[in-house]
C-alpha cells in the first residue's frame, strides 16, 4: 500500500482542499479522505462513502505526476497519518452511502 496527501489549491467552497489517498499494489485507490475548507470531511471505500466522496476510477501513477499538475501539490505519507485522517473522517463524515449513491 502507498499513501498520499494532496493539497488542491483553489477557491471553490464546495470542493475539497486536501485529499488523503490509500493506493493498493494494483495502483487503484482503496480508500480516500477529503477535507473541505469549512472543516468538514468526506470518505470513501469500496463499500460506500459520505459527502459525495468517491474513489478514483483510474489507476494512479507516481506522486510526481500529481505534483506536476497545476494547482496540486502532493507528498507521500506514512500509513499512520492516513489512518488518523480516516478515523477523523469516519467520526464526522456524515451518513454512510453505497457507491454511486
Amino acid at each position: 500500500m502507498r499513501h498520499w496527501r494532496v493539497h488542491w489549491h483553489h477557491d471553490h467552497a464546495d470542493e475539497p482542499v486536501t485529499l488523503y489517498c490509500e493506493i493498493g499494489d494494483d495502483d487503484r485507490e482503496t480508500r480516500r479522505v477529503e477535507e473541505f475548507g469549512d472543516g468538514g470531511t468526506g470518505w470513501a471505500d469500496a463499500h460506500g462513502g459520505s459527502r459525495g466522496t468517491l474513489l478514483a476510477e483510474i489507476a494512479f501513477g507516481a506522486i510526481d505526476d500529481v505534483s506536476g499538475e497545476p494547482g496540486l501539490s502532493g507528498s507521500v505519507i506514512d500509513a499512520a497519518e492516513f489512518e488518523d485522517a480516516w478515523r477523523r473522517a469516519r467520526r464526522g463524515g456524515g451518513r454512510e452511502q453505497p457507491p454511486g449513491a
